[in-house]
């Protein structure tokens, strides 16, 4: 898998915190299209921010059955695998964490229900919106989160979209 970008505290802030006791933590995330086209982008309106659809891997769980049922809940659809697209790294020194975020690129087989969001993304204001791949570029490069967590979300899905972009133009996907 390609690594996209890897996103540490002097990335962000300019700074770097000495490493200590960090946790592993694994991710998934997916640019999945439909038959038009459109990419289906979360946004929490609460902190004005838009973001791929994701979240946590236990050790347990392969990858692509978490991703699969993870769709069906946040975007309400049956997907199915087109590629791999690449990872990211994240060192996240101010919460001393390191995750991997493996990024795929999907396709939608069927429309299913309505979101079935948690209580934080509830709380969040999550809204489920289905835009063109360059739309979605522009709403995630003109966000400008203050906060820690949004800025690194921030960094990391606007270089996944422009490696997507660049790639699909190139017929490298």
């Amino acid at each position: 898998m390609h690594l996209i970008k890897e996103i540490t505290d002097k990335t962000i802030w300019e700074k770097h915190i000495p490493w200590l006791e960090y946790k592993i933590r694994k991710a998934a995330r997916a640019i999945v299209t439909d038959k038009n086209w459109l990419i289906p982008i979360l946004f929490a309106s609460k902190d004005n921010y838009y973001k791929l659809p994701w979240g946590w891997i236990d050790e347990w769980e392969e990858i692509i059955e978490w991703l699969e049922r993870e769709f069906i809940e946040e975007v309400w659809a049956e997907v199915e695998i087109e590629d791999e697209l690449g990872l990211t790294i994240e060192i996240k020194d101010q919460h001393k964490k390191i995750q991997f975020s493996y990024i795929y690129i999907w396709k939608i087989k069927k429309i299913v229900w309505k979101p079935q969001f948690t209580q934080k993304e509830i709380d969040d204001w999550l809204e489920l919106y289905w835009m063109k791949p360059k739309d979605v570029l522009e709403k995630i490069r003109n966000t400008n989160p203050s906060s820690y967590v949004w800025k690194i979300i921030r960094d990391r899905d606007l270089a996944i979209f422009k490696y997507y972009l660049v790639n699909i133009e190139k017929n490298n996907i």
